[in-house]
């Protein structure tokens, strides 16, 4: 499902943001998007054909922008950048699960 891929790419995001030290601020939004998204029972591809993906608490235009290409494309040309910046490769962050998760 297109949710779980979008959730898994901002989550993703977040954490190579984090590696990076960026913005606090940034990171949480992102965390943020993610966490409500996985609460939705609609599928990301209809609000995005309705023009609502900003009606999802915690997506400002910045995020729904990259959530309309990652629907579009399948990809998502700024989380390529930041995997080879971060990680010198463009090779998804493996993540492992968190104490939460577990």
């Amino acid at each position: 499902m297109i949710n779980t891929k979008v959730i898994e790419m901002l989550e993703e995001i977040a954490d190579l943001l984090e590696m990076r030290k960026d913005n606090p601020f940034k990171i949480r939004s992102y965390r943020l998007a993610a966490r409500n998204i996985g609460s939705l029972d609609i599928d990301l591809r209809d609000l995005h054909r309705q023009g609502r993906l900003r009606s999802i608490p915690g997506v400002g235009s910045a995020i729904s922008d990259k959530i309309a290409e990652i629907i579009d494309t399948g990809e998502l040309r700024y989380l390529q950048r930041l995997r080879q910046e971060i990680l010198g490769s463009d090779l998804p962050l493996v993540r492992l699960p968190s104490k939460e998760e577990e």
